[in-house]
């Protein structure tokens, strides 16, 4: 008998996980599955605006810690191709958040955040947990089979979420899919001692791609080089 849900979310980034908590407060039974081995790490820019941190508030998250251990951010810079500067400061969210300026924020530690968050409000998360088969039934219920520990499991749910990302499995299920392949390439990395950093992000944009620094803490900047595909090598 396959088992039942009210909701499954797909993808247990912040976009999953924020969907999960607010499903499980409003007292539905939720279960959200992800395929990587939580907490895991995400390519990212690493900050959060003055907007994203009211949003975040308004789930009941708590970032007051955050917002003092991390680089409070004014906005960004950015450096065109042939030397034109533009500069973008942050305006504060409406209504008025926590903070009136932008904060870098490592994505592992905002992911485990909001995880948490969810787990606290009652939603039941499976990690290393595969998408197998997505399907409606007779009945008009989503019936899924995700494999877990080894183990293949059907379940049937009033609404599924497809919070997975770029190649999202739930997507190409429902027939939306129609993304070819990989344009551009990042890579991404915490680098320590980069001269002339401030409280502003920086974008550096080439003919074929783009340097983007962002001042983390303690020293530590993100550093991330976006690429066409096949210059990657």
């Amino acid at each position: 008998m396959p088992e039942p849900v009210a909701a499954l979310v797909v993808g247990a980034g912040p976009a999953g996980s924020a969907t999960a908590l607010r499903l499980a407060r409003a007292g539905h039974r939720v279960l959200m599955i992800d395929k990587a081995r939580l907490p895991r790490d995400k390519c990212c820019s690493e900050y959060l605006s003055p907007q994203t941190i009211h949003e975040i508030a308004a789930l009941g998250v708590p970032l007051d810690s955050q917002l003092d251990n991390h680089t409070a951010l004014a906005g960004t810079v950015i450096h065109g191709p042939s030397g034109s500067i533009i500069e973008g400061l942050f305006r504060a969210a409406r209504p008025a958040p926590p903070a009136s300026h932008g904060v870098a924020l490592p994505r592992l530690k905002l992911d485990a955040m909001l995880l948490a968050a969810a787990t606290e409000a009652g939603a039941e998360v499976r990690d290393q947990t595969r998408l197998l088969d997505l399907h409606r039934s007779a009945d008009g219920l989503m019936c899924a089979t995700i494999e877990t520990g080894g183990r293949r499991v059907t379940l049937t749910a009033r609404v599924v979420v497809g919070a997975d990302g770029i190649r999202s499995r739930v997507a190409r299920a429902a027939g939306l899919f129609n993304r070819g392949g990989v344009d551009r390439i990042a890579f991404v990395a915490h680098l320590q001692g980069v001269r002339g950093m401030t409280t502003l992000a920086e974008l550096h944009v080439g003919r074929r791609g783009y340097i983007g620094l962002n001042p983390i803490d303690a020293g530590v900047t993100n550093v991330a080089v976006v690429v066409p595909a096949h210059l990657a090598a």
